[in-house]
């Protein structure tokens, strides 16, 4: 068997690097759509992408609800 080097690192050491992890880091970024946005192009585009969600915005880009895209059956979106 060969000598193996210890680790100087204890586990207070990896816990602090664990409490450094933020949702930052392992998030990726909400992709959405415009309220009142062509619902079919929004559709292909979450075919595309393969996405099931997407945030919808308001004029002032404010993210105020959701859509899944088995709901995009209509010709627009819209706010209800």
């Amino acid at each position: 068997m060969t000598n193996m080097k210890q680790l100087k690192s204890t586990a207070d050491d990896l816990q602090a690097q664990i409490n450094e992890i933020t949702i930052r880091h392992i998030a990726e970024r909400l992709q959405c759509c415009w309220d009142g946005e062509d619902a079919l192009a929004v559709q292909q585009r979450m075919e595309q992408l393969d996405f099931d969600v997407y945030g919808v915005q308001d004029d002032s880009g404010a993210i105020y609800g959701y859509v899944e895209r088995v709901d995009l059956d209509c010709r627009y979106l819209r706010s209800t």
